[in-house]
């Protein structure tokens, strides 16, 4: 049965639940607004294919949510700090190695911080700066990095839910990303302060890239990849009849298909 755990971090606490006793750890890192309960049925099984498994809530988003997003000072540099508290916990409680699961911003987290991971998979994992998107896309990007920070300040969070893409979001959260976003570096430009760190991260990655992904179009998960210099990374392109599937879109992953998460784990285990 899964754990639910409190994992205590520089700022104070986070939800996490713990999968699996055995073998090697990973840590999964949600997406932008995402709560761990999304990724559970994933964490399930590679927790039966014998791995021990971290799934964990950010700051201001699901369980980890402890006050009025309005009263939140969270941002993408704390929300890293929060993957670096969850690796930690992941790590007292294996004695093998750490890989590592990262969808979306959860991917881009990451290299913000300074684990040492065996390996990792970024699903969806791109660079936000709007020039990588395609055509009229690119320019209703750069409307909503525009318009983030002032309906947040406004609001006291971003009403995430109103588009369908998770929960509402704290507003340093929303504001930093945005201003990430209009930078070509994107959480590599001097921006970020934890810039630095990026070119300092090593490890094995596999990014994958979803044809039909709106969200993160190859030309930004290849973006991302250029962001850490010193891993060693491939592009896994995916469409979704590899796996008898209309759709994937964003979020489709993490959806139950056995034969899509034999794959994912035999490529972030190889």
């Amino acid at each position: 049965m899964p754990k639910e755990l409190t994992i205590k971090t520089t700022r104070g606490e986070i939800a996490a639940t713990l999968f699996g006793s055995a073998g090697p750890g990973v840590l999964i890192g949600p997406a932008m607004g995402v709560p761990r309960r999304f990724y559970q049925r994933f964490a399930n099984y590679l927790a039966e294919s014998g791995m021990t498994v971290l799934t964990f809530d950010y700051e201001g988003i699901g369980e980890s949510k402890t006050s009025p997003l309005r009263q939140s000072t969270a941002d993408l540099v704390s929300w890293s700090e929060d993957t670096r508290a969850a690796a930690t916990k992941l790590q007292s409680l294996v004695s093998g190695p750490i890989y590592f699961v990262g969808h979306s911003v959860g991917g881009q987290l990451i290299g913000m911080t300074e684990l040492k991971v065996k390996k990792a998979l970024l699903v969806a994992s791109q660079s936000g700066y709007w020039k990588h998107w395609p055509g009229l896309w690119k320019y209703g990007l750069w409307t909503y990095w525009s318009v983030l920070p002032p309906i947040s300040k406004l609001c006291g969070k971003f009403p995430n839910k109103l588009l369908q893409q998770g929960e509402d979001l704290p507003p340093g959260v929303a504001a930093q990303w945005a201003k990430f976003g209009k930078k070509e570096r994107y959480i590599g430009s001097s921006a970020n302060p934890l810039a630095d760190k990026l070119s300092k991260f090593q490890t094995d990655v596999v990014a994958i890239a979803i044809s039909d992904d709106r969200f993160a179009p190859r030309a930004a998960v290849a973006g991302l990849l250029e962001l850490l210099p010193q891993c060693s990374s491939q592009i896994w392109d995916v469409v979704p009849q590899d796996f008898d599937k209309e759709t994937l879109g964003h979020f489709g992953l993490f959806r139950p298909n056995e034969a899509a998460w034999r794959e994912m784990k035999r490529r972030l285990t190889n």
